[in-house]
């Protein structure tokens, strides 16, 4: 036959002593989670609260307590820490992607932002040479203009000058 210590899982055993020899030596109450191997050879989570009374010397004269079989909640909160850590993780891996989103998004839009403002410089100097031709073009036509009034007059000025006429 073992005894409930021979029982108790190798990773909780130190604990699970460290509080109760606490408690044995200063009365205050124990509350310990741990794991027992059962008949069919795996472990159980179990929950042991209890305490002590002290003598006036100090030492232990009664002890009481409670086992109870907690594995079912454990499994669950073990359970739900594994679905938190896979939500970390895709949200995660979610926030990642959209940061990926928005940063390509971010670059096109300085792309372009450069292109238009390319295009503006290359319209602006199309607008200013534009400017310059019409601005010779207009003072071309002007000087043509000024040219054939004076051909015009010089040809009337040359001209002999008809008689005046008779009634």
């Amino acid at each position: 036959m073992q005894s409930w210590s021979d029982r108790l899982h190798p990773n909780d055993a130190a604990a699970t002593f460290a509080a109760f020899g606490s408690t044995c030596q200063t009365g205050v109450g124990y509350d310990v989670k741990y794991r027992l191997k059962v008949k069919d050879g795996s472990y159980r989570w179990f929950r042991a609260t209890g305490g002590v009374v002290l003598d006036e010397k100090g030492r232990p004269r009664r002890a009481c307590g409670s086992l109870v079989d907690i594995d079912e909640l454990m499994k669950a909160e073990e359970e739900k820490s594994g679905m938190v850590r896979r939500l970390a993780v895709d949200l995660e891996s979610a926030i990642g992607e959209i940061v990926d989103t928005v940063s390509s998004a971010s670059n096109e839009l300085e792309s372009s932002a450069s292109s238009l403002s390319s295009t503006a410089e290359r319209s602006q100097k199309s607008t200013t040479v534009a400017a310059a031709a019409s601005e010779a073009a207009s003072s071309n036509v002007q000087v043509r203009r000024r040219r054939r009034l004076r051909a015009t007059f010089s040809r009337l000025q040359a001209a002999p000058s008809a008689p005046p006429p008779t009634s």
